[in-house]
């Protein structure tokens, strides 16, 4: 997303996908309120930014996306249930600390 997030560069299997969300990305201020677009069902309003961003890789990009998405509503509570799906995630906090999950592919030379 910006210059000061870390970056990587894995290689996948033929036929795998990969997505990424992000809360550092359409962004606004309103009402002297940080903004951003993803949004909590329950209350209709953007989610406590707990990653910077999040990158699943799965068999096809809208299961990717929808659970990038939805990392990103859960908050902290994404790395358990990212688990519990069983698809290889790479979760960047909001301090820049990288946490994987499920065998995410090792980074390669770019």
């Amino acid at each position: 997303d910006d210059d000061d997030d870390p970056s990587v560069v894995v290689a996948l299997p033929a036929g795998a996908a990969v997505a990424t969300s992000s809360t550092r990305s359409r962004r606004w201020r309103s009402g002297g309120r940080d903004l951003h677009h993803v949004l909590d069902p329950t209350t209709c309003q953007p989610v406590p930014a707990s990653w910077r961003c999040v990158t699943v890789a799965a068999s096809d990009c809208v299961t990717a996306n929808t659970h990038t998405t939805a990392a990103l509503v859960h908050g902290r509570a994404a790395i358990a249930w990212l688990r519990e799906q069983g698809l290889p995630a790479r979760l960047v906090g909001t301090d820049g600390s990288v946490t994987v999950v499920n065998s995410w592919p090792a980074e390669v030379a770019a």
